[in-house]
């Protein structure tokens, strides 16, 4: 948690450990994931505002949000009715749509990146090893990498193929 110098206005900062920000390809992922949430605007999504390096050590600023996972959610036995499943589910898919149209696949959709705020709203949010698509041709994404968490990932992602927006809406499936 942090205050914006010039806006005062209360903000999340996320920042890399110095011992993981001297990693290239780490340093690179995370500030991807600003530029992947920042792309998407909508309701549903975390809004980043900003992105930068001081001092060699990277950093996003994000709205603070205050909730919790689906994943607390699940662990404290807490069923959710159909209904309050649709609350839930219904505006993350329409988030995931507005991402894919930006040229953005999560990778990692799962209960732990979906976050239930106070007053009933869904957020997506860690879009750390997400997918900027360079153009709309560009549809299928990292073939033999092997990203995500095991449990929500599509075949295609398990077996280091290609994939496409389609693993998200797998993924999606599986939370469901």
């Amino acid at each position: 948690e942090a205050v914006h110098r010039g806006l005062k206005k209360t903000v999340a900062l996320k920042v890399l450990l110095p011992e993981v920000a001297s990693n290239d390809d780490l340093r690179a992922r995370f500030l991807r994931e600003g530029e992947a949430a920042s792309r998407i605007q909508h309701p549903h999504v975390v809004d980043v505002t900003d992105v930068g390096e001081d001092g060699g050590i990277p950093y996003l600023v994000m709205e603070l949000l205050v909730g919790e996972t689906l994943t607390s959610v699940i662990e404290g036995n807490k069923r959710l009715e159909v209904p309050r499943a649709l609350d839930v589910l219904l505006p993350i898919s329409a988030a995931l749509s507005e991402a894919h149209e930006r040229g953005v696949i999560h990778r990692d959709l799962k209960p732990a990146n979906i976050l239930l705020l106070p007053d009933g709203g869904t957020k997506v949010i860690d879009f750390g090893i997400a997918r900027v698509l360079q153009s709309r041709a560009e549809a299928r994404t990292d073939a033999g990498m092997l990203l995500g968490t095991l449990a929500y990932m599509s075949p295609e992602q398990v077996e280091g193929r290609a994939i496409d927006v389609r693993s998200d809406v797998y993924g999606l499936g599986a939370v469901l």
